[in-house]
Formats: C-alpha cells, structure tokens, sequence
C-alpha cells in the first residue's frame, strides 16, 4: 500500500514546468542515487547541493522548477534555508519536496509549506514519479 503523501495542490501546468531541479541533501549517497537516477537516466537538469549553504551560493542560471530538500540537514534549520532561496526573483514558484527520515515530516512539510514529502526511505520509482508530477524532463 502506498505510504500518504503531504500534498500542496495540482501540478504545476506543463507550460511552466520546463527547468531544472535543485537537490539539497547531506547524505552522499542519496544525493549521488537521486542525480544518477534523474540526470542521467532521465535526462533532468539537475544541480546538487550538499547542504543549505552549497545551494545558496550555486550558481543557477535559471529558477528551479522543483526544489527538493532534505528537512534534516546537518546544523542547519530548513526553514531559513527554503525562506532565503523563495525570496530569489522568480524562485517563489519553484515546487518545493521535503525529503526526509525524520518522524515529524509530515509537520514539517506543512510549515514550510511544500508541495508534497518524500520519506525515507523511498523508492525510486516514487522519487520518479513526484519528480514527473512537477518537472517536464529537458531532454
């Protein structure tokens, strides 16, 4: 049986869904499956961050579509985290994924109003299909 899902509303219209995604995520391993799975299996554009900081000094050309964040990053709060990358021009409108093992995700979730939760540990094909519910793949 399917595990609930924290869930924020539609999906974002095709129209708008084309960009790329940012990973944000201490654990190396997830990180590096995640990439693996959706850059170059599914051929996404994706820029990974190892932590809150890395993702507020990458360089990203563009607004992300989707942003997924690990809600348990080491020493650092994820609510200032997603607070200071929303306050970016165009970034208000990225689809924004708490990923995480934490018990309280759900809540979590819902105070940093997200789009849906992803917890740990999770399947690819449900990595996958949230991915394809809000992002169109570039390639």
């Amino acid at each position: 049986m399917p595990r609930p899902r924290a869930s924020g509303g539609a999906p974002i219209p095709a129209d708008q869904r084309s960009g790329c995604i940012l990973l944000i995520d201490d654990e190396e391993v997830i990180l590096d499956v995640m990439y693996t799975l959706l850059h170059d299996d599914e051929g996404y554009a994706v820029v990974r961050a190892r932590s809150g900081r890395e993702a507020l000094a990458a360089r990203i050309p563009e607004p992300p579509a989707l942003i997924l964040i690990d809600a348990s990053l080491r020493g650092e709060d994820p609510r200032a985290i997603v607070e200071a990358l929303r306050q970016r021009p165009g970034w208000e409108a990225a689809a924004l994924v708490v990923c995480s093992g934490v018990p309280d995700i759900y809540e979590i979730t819902r105070a940093l109003r997200a789009n849906a939760s992803l917890p740990k540990p999770f399947e690819l094909e449900e990595l996958l299909a949230l991915v394809r519910h809000y992002v169109q793949p570039l390639l």
